[in-house]
């Protein structure tokens, strides 16, 4: 009984629960939802999923937010494929080119942001169709494709029975989990989203750690583009087109606060599930696919509405 208390008590307790409804709802809806290729197929698009929307979790706790990552999942994937296929570069330099560029373009959000107090939503935006633009203009639309044997077993091969990208996926949510709950890093992200002033005056180096949580944030959104662009097979200038409001809405869901100083890498974790949850189970339900953009944004609004109901309890219990 003690343990369900303090289950309760958690600020996860209600996505959990809201995760764990919607799975039982759509497997009475959709028998065939059970199946082991539907819940593989579940599971390796919660893992795509998570990589950007973990690493938002960790903009949005500092008091930002990043509209770029869909594009810069699309640029990694891009630039990756084009260094291996056009420039025969083998697939570790190709790799850490890709996830270096991403790195960049975290450092060029955050330090706009931090540094010269720029409005995130703006300053991304701007990076967000510069990046678009870059990898319209370098593939001209087409999609790149033959890559190596080798690297297409990333995104396609399994360990057993399992998929790497799960594999993979779950590694990145043990580093994340670690990174913001126990160490000095997360604790200070989070002092920095709840007043960055106080922050400041505690010794701590705000700018430091804007620009850091957008390098974590641009790093899994391009670690994701690769894994992506292995997975299909090519590199496709589409990619991440929703990335951006998938992995806000996610974080949202899962219990990080759009005000900053609040967050959960478990959360984000389940509402990423439960945004995929929505998806397949209009799929299967046979929802047109505009309806089902329409279900997402209202879920978004509703994240807002919930951000703020639970922002005001803090506010009271702590009166």
């Amino acid at each position: 009984m003690q343990i369900v208390r303090r289950f309760f008590k958690t600020k996860e307790s209600a996505v959990i629960l809201m995760f764990t409804g919607l799975f039982l709802v759509t497997s009475i809806i959709a028998p065939s939802f059970l199946s082991y290729a539907q819940l593989i197929n579940l599971f390796r698009t919660i893992s795509l999923s998570l990589l950007p929307a973990m690493g938002m979790v960790f903009v949005m706790t500092c008091g930002s937010i990043d509209l770029s990552a869909g594009s810069v999942l699309a640029f990694s994937g891009m630039l990756c494929g084009y260094t291996m296929v056009m420039w025969n570069w083998n697939l570790v330099p190709a790799m850490l080119l890709s996830l270096a560029v991403s790195a960049l373009v975290g450092v060029v959000n955050g330090f706009l942001i931090a540094r010269w107090n720029l409005t995130p939503m703006i300053v991304t935006l701007g990076v967000q169709y510069v990046i678009r633009g870059l990898v319209n203009v370098i593939t001209k639309g087409v999609a790149i494709s033959g890559f190596s044997e080798e690297f297409v077993n990333i995104g396609q091969g399994k360990v057993g029975v399992i998929p790497n990208v799960i594999i993979i996926a779950v590694v990145v949510f043990c580093i994340c989990l670690f990174l913001y709950n126990f160490t000095v890093f997360g604790r200070s992200i989070i002092s920095t989203g709840g007043n960055k002033e106080t922050t400041r005056l505690a010794g701590i180096n705000v700018t430091a750690y804007i620009v850091s949580a957008h390098v974590v944030c641009s790093l899994l959104a391009g670690m994701a583009g690769i894994l992506v662009t292995s997975r299909l097979g090519s590199a496709q200038a589409s990619a991440g087109m929703t990335t951006d409001m998938y992995a806000i809405a996610s974080a949202a869901v899962g219990g990080t606060s759009l005000m900053g100083g609040s967050g959960s890498i478990v959360g984000c974790l389940f509402g990423v599930g439960i945004m995929e949850l929505i998806t397949i189970a209009l799929t299967l339900i046979k929802v047109d696919v505009y309806w089902q953009r329409t279900v997402v944004g209202i879920i978004m609004i509703a994240a807002v509405f919930m951000d703020v109901y639970r922002r005001n309890s803090s506010q009271r219990s702590g009166s």
